[in-house]
């Protein structure tokens, strides 16, 4: 607009622009009591002009994860919104709003931004090993699912303990919709295996034991065979003393081992020599004894 003017002619004032403002009028008073549009022909007064400006006001609403609408208000320009409680969503952590919330310059939807907490599963085998654990990862939406059953040599699985209390489960279901750091050890029970004592050849009361896993096979039972010495039971190759653990996960038989007995023959030849042996034992084959000789004798028996 002009700064001065002419009588010779009307005067058109222009509306100017203000950022966040909406221009409401020319007025000749500071109290916008007098509005002016124009400036007429043969006007001789100098005026001052006072601007008269409507803050602008926009919409603004706040919108949670789901697109639930939380909050709607109306703010003007400038100024930052009110900004309301998010919903609590059950193993998620809100972590801001999208856009980033400023002074408003428009209508603006916000949406609230969560990210998906993650939880860890903790596993103590209890398998007598060293770093014997294992950690997952599980997340609020993750499927239902059943905690698999480990395996130990020689024993079975009778349960998890733990974050499930001290009574031990067998199956253990994690739920969707579940949240928290869990923590689970696994429970054992030793397996006994029937364990056949073969006599090979000698006689023995009991014929077979059970023993657990990982225990002593204890005093095992003497067998007895004429014309043997008991060297002891044995698998395979490999001597059963009373305090061998049993390492062999399935029912197996222990044999026992025999040393023959040697006994002496000795002979009273009375003068006389012959070629006789010395010693026998179970396993000899029958023999008859040689006739010994003397000169100026006949052997007449033993």
């Amino acid at each position: 607009n002009p700064e001065t003017y002419s009588i010779a002619k009307n005067v058109s004032l222009k509306n100017p622009v203000k950022p966040g403002y909406t221009f409401k009028g020319w007025y000749t008073d500071d109290k916008f009591v007098s509005k002016i549009t124009k400036i007429s022909k043969n006007a001789t007064t100098d005026y001052i002009l006072y601007a008269k400006w409507e803050t602008k006001k926009f919409t603004v609403k706040f919108y949670d994860m789901y697109n639930i609408l939380l909050s709607e208000q109306i703010v003007e320009y400038g100024k930052k919104p009110t900004i309301p409680k998010t919903s609590l969503w059950e193993g998620h952590t809100f972590t801001g709003w999208t856009p980033e919330i400023t002074t408003i310059k428009d209508n603006v939807d916000y949406v609230a931004n969560f990210t998906k907490d993650k939880y860890t599963i903790t596993f103590d085998f209890n398998r007598g090993k060293e770093n014997d654990t294992k950690v997952i990862e599980y997340y609020v939406d993750t499927e239902t699912f059943v905690l698999e059953h480990p395996t130990r040599e020689g024993y079975t699985f009778i349960g998890w303990t733990g974050s499930n209390g001290i009574r031990k489960t067998l199956d253990v279901t994690i739920q969707k919709g579940s949240t928290g750091n869990r923590t689970y050890k696994a429970n054992w029970q030793a397996n006994s295996y029937n364990i056949t004592l073969n006599p090979n050849g000698g006689n023995v009361l009991i014929s077979n034991v059970y023993v657990p896993f990982d225990s002593e096979y204890g005093i095992l039972p003497t067998p007895t065979r004429t014309g043997y010495t008991f060297e002891g039971w044995y698998y395979n190759d490999t001597l059963i003393n009373e305090d061998t653990s049993l390492k062999i996960n399935s029912n197996h038989e222990l044999i026992a081992k025999w040393k023959v007995i040697d006994y002496k023959l000795e002979y009273n030849l009375n003068g006389g020599t012959g070629n006789l042996p010395s010693k026998y034992n179970v396993e000899t084959e029958t023999f008859t004894l040689e006739t010994p000789i003397k000169t100026g004798y006949i052997f007449t028996g033993w």
